[in-house]
């Protein structure tokens, strides 16, 4: 079991924690290769950039609370 996210090292039976954007890089890696993913999230919004061998060649996120960051997807536009 690998723990991931803020609380993952308060998860004692996991064998191994990483971080939230190691995991989400090894996943788009595994499905869609090499590129760059946006996540847009209730606590933070990330951009990460992904090497072509998988690894994360540099990211940068939001340094504030973002809840509520993903809501413009669901408003729509005028009236």
């Amino acid at each position: 079991m690998v723990a991931t996210g803020y609380g993952r090292n308060l998860v004692r039976q996991a064998g191994k924690a990483i971080t939230e954007i190691t995991c989400h890089a090894k996943g788009v890696f595994r499905s869609l290769g090499a590129g760059s993913l946006i996540d847009i999230g209730g606590q933070d919004s990330k951009v990460i950039v992904i090497a072509k061998d998988g690894a994360v060649a540099n990211f940068t996120m939001n340094d504030k609370c973002a809840a509520g960051t993903g809501r413009f997807l669901e408003s729509p536009r005028g009236g």
